[in-house]
């Protein structure tokens, strides 16, 4: 139970990280509604399969580029005891809810430092 409990909060901490990183792009660009569109098309469209069904170079990049797999595909094979058929080690699906936290602290850190450089489109 507490398991399931963290795999939902770093899931959501997963996505909370994602749409930070990239709403903090918009103190660059002009506008970074497609971005924000992709990749919530991305985590709607891929989420509901399992990421074995793809090639090894399409599951380690929806793992570790684009962090879908800490969402719930992780955390479900440790709930599901199935984390023998994964193609990475399984100590990694065990700390799958960690990677919510680490998501987030980067999105976070980088929208941090964008406000820096922020600047006033009046000025």
């Amino acid at each position: 139970m507490v398991f399931l409990i963290a795999a939902v909060i770093g899931g959501g901490l997963v996505e909370a990280g994602l749409q930070t990183f990239l709403a903090a792009l918009s103190f660059r660009m002009t506008s970074t509604t497609s971005l924000r569109i992709l990749a919530d098309d991305t985590v709607s469209r891929f989420s509901s399969y399992p990421l074995t069904m793809f090639d090894r170079w399409g599951f380690l990049s929806l793992t570790f580029v684009f962090p879908m797999a800490f969402i719930a595909y992780l955390p479900a094979t440790v709930l599901l005891g199935r984390t023998d058929q994964l193609p990475i080690p399984a100590w990694l699906a065990y700390i799958s809810p960690c990677g919510g936290l680490v998501v987030f602290t980067v999105g976070l850190t980088f929208f941090n430092r964008m406000t820096r450089k922020y600047n006033s489109p009046g000025s």
